[in-house]
């Protein structure tokens, strides 16, 4: 026999369960499919609200210790500019889930339009059916939120109105503005880019590549924190490979118990790993690295709208139940001069 609910207990088993599932279940497998969501949610920050995010970056000296040669010598004082401001706009954000009537029906739910506030008995079964149909809702709703986040937030160049990662680490760090502020008046104000053109040659024998990061790297860390994590695509993660393994980090174990277990070790450059960022292959960066300073660019988050659970009231003319997850945010730079992108040239690698 169907299950039989009554519109109102049907809403509130949807209403206490998902928002369960969205605290306990979110973002549970984000460590293995997009790290840079993972690691961007746990240096994020709250922010109480506002029309504007705004940072003061400051860039540079505007005054030096003066020697003293006499008792009646006359000494600077200096006015100091006015502090530079970077504006960024925050996004509101949702993603809507929708049960239909018709779904339940299918599933064995029986609705009713009474007005009885009890529970019927429901059985060990029931129950199991009950669970496996909203799981796999909660579950799909799951995987969007992570693959969207990803691929259309953390990775967004901001051409859908959300600047990611690719928006400030940019392609042409020496045009353009960043956060209001103009990149071609603040030298200071601008990632590190090999890419097109200045792209990298990975060579095996000569370690182009390997020696090309190991410079950038003493820029990055010139003026940024020691906190630096880079994101690769899968050709880029090839390449370096191919650089690593021609210097013999490539091991072979297992022979005594006759398995052979091929191994590649981590691959890491005075201390920063290089890791597989699956989202950059999905929007076409293959051969791309994004080295990012995650102590000065974060997420933004809004306080109480961090992957929030609204539940609109059914509307009266619509046979369905709605969920939405809200998030408000924004991704900031409190610095640019410390991550950069860099790009190989793929001509005798092996295509994604």
């Amino acid at each position: 026999m169907p299950i039989e609910f009554t519109a109102s207990q049907l809403d509130q088993i949807v209403q206490a369960t998902l928002p369960y599932y969205v605290k306990d279940k979110l973002f549970e497998q984000a460590d293995q499919s997009t790290p840079a969501m993972n690691k961007f949610r746990q240096k994020k920050k709250m922010y109480p609200g506002g029309q504007e995010i705004i940072i003061n970056p400051k860039f540079g000296k505007q005054s030096q210790w003066e020697l003293i040669t006499s008792s009646d010598q006359q000494l600077t004082f200096n006015e100091y500019d006015p502090l530079k401001q970077a504006r960024f706009t925050w996004e509101m954000n949702h993603l809507g889930l929708t049960i239909s009537w018709q779904e339940l029906v299918t599933a064995g739910f029986s609705l009713s339009n009474g007005d009885n506030n009890k529970f019927s008995a429901v059985s060990e079964q029931d129950k199991i059916r009950i669970q496996n149909f909203l799981t796999s809702k909660y579950e799909q709703l799951d995987f969007d939120s992570r693959h969207s986040f990803s691929q259309d937030r953390i990775w967004s160049d901001g051409a859908n109105g959300f600047p990611g990662v690719p928006a400030l680490i940019t392609d042409s760090p020496a045009t353009g503005t960043t956060g209001s502020l103009s990149r071609v008046s603040n030298p200071l104000w601008r990632t590190r880019a090999r890419v097109g053109a200045n792209s990298i040659n990975p060579a095996a024998k000569n370690q182009t590549l390997t020696q090309v990061l190991r410079s950038e790297m003493v820029q990055l860390r010139r003026y940024g924190s020691a906190y630096h994590v880079a994101y690769c695509g899968s050709l880029f993660m090839e390449a370096l490979r191919i650089e690593t393994t021609e210097k013999g980090d490539y091991t072979q174990r297992g022979f005594a118990s006759g398995e052979t277990d091929i191994v590649f070790n981590s691959i890491a450059l005075d201390g920063m790993m290089f890791t597989y960022e699956p989202s950059l292959d999905e929007i076409e960066y293959h051969e791309r690295c994004y080295i990012v300073d995650h102590n000065n660019i974060m997420l933004y988050m809004h306080d109480g709208n961090d992957m929030t659970v609204h539940a609109p009231k059914r509307p009266h003319d619509r046979l369905a139940y709605y969920r939405s997850l809200l998030w408000s945010g924004a991704m900031v730079a409190h610095r640019l001069n410390s991550s950069g992108v860099y790009e190989v040239n793929t001509a005798g690698l092996p295509s994604a």
